[in-house]
């Protein structure tokens, strides 16, 4: 499996707070057989599982319109389990958002695939 980056870049989201955004750190890996795996890290105390919404939004406004790529359809969204929200997951290294219709699905896993 190639675990090459492609491209990689941070994201400010907004969160509850209004002068308190939240930050992640992004990674587009090589494509894959599901399509192009992302993976997102916080680097604030802001659970991006909790702003999830959100913050694809984002990734589909600023990077995947850009070159024509559907973020629900054509990428596999991880979310790298830190000190942030290692409470809520102590499992694993990878959450695995995915969606089911218009709801978003997490499960834990330790690889991107």
């Amino acid at each position: 499996m190639d675990e090459s980056i492609v491209y990689e870049r941070d994201l400010l989201y907004p969160t509850d707070g209004a002068f308190d955004p939240g930050s992640i750190h992004v990674e587009l890996h090589s494509p894959r057989k599901k399509g192009i795996p992302v993976v997102i890290e916080g680097k604030t105390p802001h659970s991006p599982l909790k702003y999830i919404k959100c913050i694809i939004q984002i990734l589909q406004s600023d990077i995947f319109d850009r070159i024509n790529v559907n973020v629900k359809t054509d990428t596999t969204i991880y979310i790298r389990i830190n000190s942030f929200i290692r409470d809520e997951w102590p499992d694993g290294t990878l959450i695995e958002a995915a969606y089911s219709g218009d709801e978003i699905q997490f499960n834990v896993t330790d690889s991107v695939k």
